[in-house]
């Protein structure tokens, strides 16, 4: 009978980095000419130009309508929140694909006015007035769907 192989005990800190040093956290980035990137990128410039409209109309008649589009464009701003931390960029002709730069680029251009302009305050907070103030700061978000719109074409 041999001698049973040791193997050592690894904590679960150790077992977590072991599984993020395999993992390819850059797969994750989209490519900046991706199809259904420029399609949902498509669509929030329509909920843009929606909430462009809509807003600014609910807030000169103080008035409510289509709740459920409201709840849908809430939902749709906030999955372009997340995934803007995951879209490549191209820098000098060349596609930047790393998921950190991507992420960081973001949170040091975008991310809060995005965050301003994506936060469902009227869900969190019903009794807040100007709340369809603070939803017109999604205004601002069609500069920057511009340029990206700029750089889909």
């Amino acid at each position: 009978m041999g001698a049973a192989a040791v193997v050592p005990l690894l904590t679960v800190e150790e077992r977590i980095r072991a599984w993020c040093a395999k993992f390819d956290k850059d797969r994750l980035v989209i490519h900046p000419n991706n199809r259904l990137r420029f399609l949902f990128d498509l669509l929030v410039i329509v909920c843009v130009v929606y909430s462009s409209i809509s807003g600014p109309v609910m807030v000169a008649f103080q008035t409510k309508f289509l709740q459920g589009v409201d709840i849908s464009l809430n939902i749709i701003f906030l999955c372009d929140l997340v995934l803007q931390f995951f879209h490549g960029y191209v820098v000098d002709g060349f596609v930047e694909m790393s998921l950190r730069k991507s992420a960081r680029r973001y949170a040091k251009t975008w991310f809060a006015l995005d965050f301003i302009a994506a936060f469902p305050f009227d869900l969190v907070h019903t009794s807040m007035e100007g709340i369809e103030l603070i939803k017109t700061i999604r205004l601002l978000r069609i500069r920057r769907l511009m340029r990206q719109w700029g750089s889909l074409q």
